[in-house]
């Protein structure tokens, strides 16, 4: 899995910052066990490093 964007609210293709009270988010690109590239954002907290 690979961070692509970082940001306070991320939509699909962009970086939003707001002052809306809103957890750090980072927008994530992987390939599935079919080869296949997934997408989707997670908020930062919910990721951990090896």
């Amino acid at each position: 899995m690979t961070v692509t964007a970082y940001g306070t609210k991320l939509k699909f293709g962009s970086i939003i910052a707001t002052n809306v009270e809103d957890k750090e988010q980072v927008k994530c690109q992987w390939f599935d066990s079919s080869g296949s590239l997934q997408e989707d954002v997670f908020p930062i907290a919910s990721l951990t490093s090896n």
